[in-house]
């Protein structure tokens, strides 16, 4: 009898164990891609539409993941067997199940990959724009800038801080070619959104102050030099401006060849005065120059005077006077009509260098 009755409780529990299907736990709503999206793009609602992604356990126990049109659909699904075997179920896999983005928060985001049209939009397939170009203002560059740690706030500047920017070099002296040294500002008040090391490393920050009884560690900012955890302070700087002023960053320290040094914006409005220029006898090129500009002016007042003698509101001599008395208060005389005008020379080095404030005003 105990033994009969030891064999029902096996085939009890055996059966009781037996995998089998179960009904689906709660769906989520996705976003299923109506088109193919190309890269870079960011979703509009007509390139998405909704989805409702389930989890079925088959009768082997697995774990599969599925979509249906509507929420009712689900609800309704109490076995996917037969629909599995026809391959009429539309099934997703596991990775895309599981980042699959929700359909509320899909719209706006920006791919980083192609997405097949039919395939569940995901965290792996498309991004926040602030992920992306670390800001959501789409008419914004993103641009870096190589500077010395110590020239960049002792290599602590960070994300979030807002800096001025200025462009330097040194007095040089080659021969019978001097320049002077050169200081201007390029760019105020402008958010930073990333600072790595050289070798693209995230940048160090700095440490807390050790209290008590702990040891301080060594290195240049508290930090221990052993401490493999330790990162080197920045030395590029990441920041978000307008198309103009990134122009202008790659003029001044690229083509110029001028070196950055970064501050934390303060709150006052900045005002550069020019750096000034040794007096003495201008060179050839200066003199050069000044006379191409007093030509150019000339040349426009004489057009615009015979312009109007053509009309009849001027005679051709008072036309030419004109030009005369405009060119009198330049270095250069007027030459004849026929004369071609010259071209004008790069800026001579020793000109006052005008400093550039045209940076982004401070958001309020």
């Amino acid at each position: 009898m105990l033994i009969v009755l030891a064999l029902l409780l096996g085939v009890i529990g055996i059966i009781a164990s037996w995998p089998r299907p179960v009904p689906p736990k709660e769906p989520k709503q996705v976003a299923l891609a109506t088109r193919n999206i190309p890269t870079y793009t960011q979703i509009t609602q007509d390139m998405v539409e909704s989805r409702w992604l389930f989890e079925w356990t088959d009768s082997r126990g697995r774990t599969r993941y599925f979509w249906r049109k509507t929420l009712a659909e689900v609800k309704a699904e109490k076995d996917l067997t037969d629909e599995v075997a026809r391959g009429d179920a539309q099934e997703v896999s596991k990775d895309q199940a599981t980042n699959a983005v929700l359909y509320s928060d899909v719209i706006d985001r920006m791919t980083t990959r192609d997405v097949s049209r039919g395939a569940v939009v995901t965290d792996l397939s498309a991004l926040t724009v602030e992920q992306v170009r670390y800001v959501a203002d789409l008419n914004k560059e993103i641009i870096s800038f190589p500077a010395r740690f110590d020239e960049i706030v002792g290599g602590q500047i960070k994300p979030g801080h807002r800096v001025n920017v200025y462009a330097f070099r040194g007095e040089l002296s080659s021969g019978e070619t001097r320049r002077p040294a050169e200081v201007k500002l390029i760019a105020s008040n402008v958010p930073v959104v990333d600072v790595r090391t050289r070798t693209g490393d995230e940048s160090a920050r700095l440490l807390p102050t050790p209290t008590g009884s702990a040891a301080r560690s060594s290195g240049l900012f508290g930090g221990g030099g052993s401490d493999s955890a330790r990162r080197d302070p920045g030395s590029v700087v990441t920041v978000a401006v307008e198309p103009e002023l990134a122009a202008l960053i790659v003029d001044v320290l690229g083509a110029q060849g001028f070196e950055a040094w970064v501050s934390l914006a303060g709150n006052r409005a900045i005002q550069v005065t020019p750096t000034p220029v040794p007096t003495g006898t201008p060179d050839a090129a200066a003199t050069a120059t000044a006379a191409a500009q007093g030509t150019l002016t000339a040349l426009s007042r004489t057009a615009t005077a015979q312009a109007a003698a053509a009309t009849g509101t001027a005679s051709v001599a008072q036309a030419t006077q004109a030009a005369r008395s405009a060119a009198a208060t330049g270095t250069a005389s007027v030459p004849p009509t026929e004369t071609p005008t010259p071209r004008v020379s790069a800026r001579p080095a020793n000109t006052p260098v005008i400093p550039i404030t045209g940076g982004q005003k401070p958001e309020r």
